[in-house]
């Protein structure tokens, strides 16, 4: 049903979607318009990486399999890290 409206599977458009998160987070990141050390890059890196690995269960490719998992596995890493800094700091600021 969704490819007779658009004309490819749902699959292939996450994957689409997926690249267009890659290219933009890093284009953003480029032009300064996210910080990589802030929350935007890691999540829109997570989301990326996401919507490609749901397009691998139309056309798997081990490869990519492995480099999408990593991505996860590594925006997850910075996403918690920036949530338990954060955290850590409103602590402080309730106990200051």
């Amino acid at each position: 049903m969704f490819e007779q409206y658009i004309g490819m599977s749902l699959y292939e458009a996450l994957g689409l979607a997926g690249v267009a998160f890659y290219l933009g987070s890093y284009a953003a990141l480029q032009f300064d318009f996210i910080d990589a050390k802030g929350f935007a890059y890691p999540a829109l890196n997570f989301l990326a990486a996401s919507f490609v690995l749901l397009s691998l269960l139309e056309n798997y490719n081990f490869p990519s399999l492995l480099i999408q998992i990593s991505w996860i596995a590594i925006s997850l890493y910075g996403i918690s890290k920036l949530l338990l800094a954060k955290s850590h700091t409103d602590q402080q600021t309730k106990v200051a």
